[in-house]
């Protein structure tokens, strides 16, 4: 038990999201002592040497099951648990093997396999005390994980519990029906869509709550609606000269100075076009008690993408409110929530249109702020995934798409990842179902 490390094994096409929610929290828990898949392996890596490289040095394995993780098939109809070159039954059994604690966790409502369900090799697993978290009691079965684990590590003393925090992207970023999100919409900008804040202009006459001094007397009783020319609507981009009555002003009196001097026309601000906000923007995320710091792709086709630790957290939409100096998220789709959707509403901190900040707020009612900073432009991106029709995708569920496919391993015994199969070995009858399949997996989170 000397290293204390931890391995996530989980199966994609079955739980994860869940398994991302997971990982980020006992990462949290326990830094850089979490493994969960082949994205946290070095680039050139063998792939089977690196998993038994790092089961062998792990003292707990985390078997995720969610309520497919049984019958998920591959593209001949086979059950992949059956297939002896299937990874996940692979980790699992190099573990078992070698004597490693294995705690199976059961999610989405999943039961425990029976000893009958499971491949001969793997049936010592169902003998496994599994324990279950639930979304309504998350954070309570995460602690009763987190504690079986402090005693499998050897970590003396009980680790603070980990607030309940969001997770964007994503981040992430988005991680979103129609009618459900108009909503969230609707709740989040009603305060700046109905109610504008009131804001004193610097530039006006007397303000409330002066004291008046005699010209400014003399001059309120010949245009006493003059003196509230100094509020503007929050929705006001400038200042703006104020309105002349139609008739003459008052002749200058001599026992109290001249007349009021006329102020010059003020040029409203430049048109700002939403191609300006296209690019990749820093985002610090703060949140319970948390923070993190992820990176905000803005799209020209009004899409944006979350990664955080270089993996994709969420997409959805964005637009640029000019009257309000707002860029505004929404149907957003957090991928490491289980695809909760959220929207946020940032306001531009300092006219630059370059840094923004605001509150974001999801439908399991979590709030988090975001302060937005931009950094520069998109990196060219090819999305070439032979096989696969992705017309009906954003350019961000595009990126999130070929990242997925990039990390998840083909099955047919090529060793390759998927995207690199689609590529490589245009013959290869198991990868285009793959990939395929995440399609699917994408859009049943984006679109409903």
């Amino acid at each position: 038990m000397a290293s204390g490390k931890i391995f996530i094994n989980y199966r994609r096409d079955d739980s994860r999201a869940d398994s991302g929610r997971l990982y980020d929290r006992l990462n949290a828990r326990y830094p850089n002592r979490v493994f969960r898949d082949v994205g946290s392996l070095e680039p050139g890596i063998e792939w089977h040497e690196a998993i038994e490289k790092v089961l062998g040095s792990s003292d707990a394995v985390v078997v995720v099951i969610g309520q497919n993780w049984l019958t998920v098939t591959n593209s001949a109809g086979a059950r992949r648990l059956d297939d002896p070159k299937d990874t996940v039954r692979q980790e699992i059994l190099t573990a078992l093997r070698r004597g490693v604690r294995v705690f199976p966790v059961l999610v989405g409502g999943a039961h425990m396999p029976s000893e009958e369900e499971l491949p001969a090799d793997l049936q010592s697993l169902a003998r496994r005390n599994a324990l279950e978290i639930t979304e309504q009691d998350w954070d309570e079965g995460f602690e009763k994980l987190a504690e079986a684990l402090d005693r499998a590590l050897g970590v003396k003393g009980k680790t603070p519990k980990q607030p309940r925090r969001f997770r964007p992207g994503v981040a992430a970023g988005a991680l979103l029906g129609v009618a459900i999100i108009a909503a969230v919409v609707v709740m989040i900008y009603h305060s700046t869509q109905n109610s504008p804040a009131p804001v004193v202009r610097e530039d006006a006459g007397p303000q409330k709550g002066a004291v008046p001094n005699a010209a400014d007397r003399a001059r309120k009783t010949g245009a006493e609606a003059e003196s509230n020319a100094g509020i503007r609507s929050f929705k006001t981009s400038s200042a703006q000269p104020r309105e002349q009555p139609d008739r003459a002003p008052p002749a200058p009196s001599k026992a109290f100075g001249p007349a009021p001097i006329t102020p010059a026309p003020v040029s409203p601000p430049a048109e700002i076009s939403p191609s300006h906000f296209v690019g990749n923007w820093r985002a610090i995320v703060t949140g319970s008690g948390q923070q993190l710091i992820e990176s905000v792709d803005l799209y020209p086709d009004f899409s944006f993408g979350v990664t955080l630790n270089s993996a994709s957290a969420a997409v959805g939409g964005w637009q640029y409110n000019a009257a309000d100096d707002v860029l505004n998220f929404s149907n957003g789709t957090n991928f490491l929530n289980n695809g909760v959707k959220f929207a946020c509403k940032l306001k531009g901190s300092d006219g630059t249109h370059a840094n923004f900040g605001g509150p974001c707020l999801d439908l399991m009612q979590m709030s988090w702020n975001v302060s937005l900073t931009r950094e520069g432009n998109l990196s060219e991106a090819v999305y070439n995934v032979p096989k696969v029709d992705l017309s009906a995708l954003t350019m961000a569920e595009k990126a999130a798409l070929t990242e997925a496919l990039g990390h998840g391993f083909c099955t047919c015994g090529c060793g390759m990842t998927i995207l690199n199969c689609l590529r490589n070995d245009r013959a290869c009858l198991v990868s285009p179902n793959l990939a395929r399949a995440e399609l699917v997996l994408l859009m049943q989170y984006t679109r409903r």
